[in-house]
């Protein structure tokens, strides 16, 4: 399994868990919010820094999707 599903699995699980509908709106927020949890942490690691790479490229990808909804 990949960082970003290893990610994605976590954050609908936390979805399912708390009643949150699974949308792109609800994905941004929730890896926003990881990210900023990441980035408060002190500890330094090649495993985070992974994680941390492919959770930016996933809120990138959130981000140009809803540009792109909002254009058309």
């Amino acid at each position: 399994m990949t960082k970003i599903e290893e990610i994605n699995q976590f954050m609908l699980e936390a979805f399912e868990e708390v009643g949150f509908e699974d949308t792109l709106e609800n994905r941004l927020a929730f890896l926003q919010g990881l990210q900023e949890a990441w980035k408060e942490d002190p500890d330094v690691s090649l495993e985070k820094a992974l994680y941390q790479i492919a959770l930016n490229g996933e809120i990138m990808i959130i981000e140009m999707k809803l540009r792109y909804v909002a254009i058309n």
